[in-house]
């Protein structure tokens, strides 16, 4: 899953010096053939913003690989920390 969010950066739409970083800890719900049927917040990372990103970016994401033949069930939802780091100069 996170190889594929890689795919779809999301980058803060401020002017100015941008000095954002944080943790956001979402909840995803996966179906079997990769679709995505739910995504959450678990813990915020402090900065609504970035939270919003990360939440956009996890559904642009989607579909994603079918879940492992090890993950029984027609679902299952993850726990996923999503690290960012941004510091440049606009």
């Amino acid at each position: 899953m996170m190889r594929r969010i890689s795919q779809f950066p999301y980058v803060p739409k401020e002017t100015g010096p941008v000095r954002t970083s944080g943790t956001v800890l979402a909840r995803v719900t996966i179906s079997r053939d990769g679709r995505l049927l739910d995504v959450a917040i678990e813990r915020s990372s402090g900065l609504t913003s970035l939270d919003h990103g990360v939440m956009d970016t996890i559904r642009r994401a989607s579909p994603y690989p079918p879940l492992p033949a090890d993950i029984t069930g027609d679902r299952h939802t993850f726990q996923l920390p999503v690290s960012f780091n941004f510091n440049q100069q606009r």
